[in-house]
């Protein structure tokens, strides 16, 4: 994920480049890309905060509509996306359509690379709310098996516990995922690296623990 946003921003100040452009690359380029190779670059910097508008509108209606967050998780995380898509767009984008000299120009552009932190928050944000959502709907499901077997006179209590530690999983989980802004990010990338990685490791301790409840309550095949 990181390497894609260095190759992307590399693209951008190898565009730049092109402003002094000789050699080989300069007879690749168009010759109105030659006489004004800047637009060339802020045009690609526009589509950027484009893209990453139209990302983040996606990121935000998808956190709306997870079944799993209360309003007040949903409200802070929301609330950050449009922020960010505000800054994008009366910013960034001026910053970028603005900028007079090469200089300015590759500033403005490194700006929407690095400053923002979409891929390294709200995109793993939605990814994991999106697991909450799915391994909490399958809990809840198979509790409602491990119940029917309890009532049927079978032995669950350790079925039960196995539900109680997925959704303990979960909602740590839970917690830890609501607890990411860009700002902590940038306070603390590593930390924040850590914070997903556990995200992960959790989520993935809870979908075993799951799969032992299904394995629990489902007839043997044949």
């Amino acid at each position: 994920m990181k390497t894609s946003l260095r190759l992307v921003a590399a693209s951008v100040v190898g565009a730049i480049a092109l402003t002094t452009g000789a050699g080989a690359a300069g007879a690749s380029v168009s010759a109105s890309a030659r006489r004004n190779p800047m637009e060339v670059v802020r045009t690609k910097c526009n589509n950027q905060i484009t893209f990453r508008s139209i990302v983040l509108h996606d990121l935000a209606q998808r956190i709306n509509h997870a079944q799993r967050l209360s309003p007040e998780q949903k409200e802070p995380m929301v609330a950050s996306i449009n922020e960010t898509i505000n800054v994008l767009e009366t910013v960034y984008r001026p910053a970028v359509n603005n900028a007079t000299t090469r200089e300015a120009l590759a500033e403005a552009c490194k700006a929407i690379f690095v400053d923002l932190r979409i891929f390294a928050v709200y995109v793993p944000q939605t990814r994991f709310t999106a697991m909450v959502d799915a391994l909490t709907n399958w809990k809840d499901n198979l509790a409602v098996k491990v119940q029917a077997a309890h009532d049927a006179g079978e032995d669950t209590a350790e079925l039960e516990a196995l539900l109680a530690s997925a959704g303990s999983k979960i909602e740590e989980a839970t917690t830890k995922i609501t607890s990411v802004s860009p700002d902590s990010f940038n306070a603390d990338p590593e930390g924040t690296r850590e914070i997903w990685a556990s995200v992960h490791d959790g989520l993935k301790s809870a979908f075993v623990d799951l799969l032992h409840v299904h394995q629990g309550v489902t007839p043997p095949a044949g």
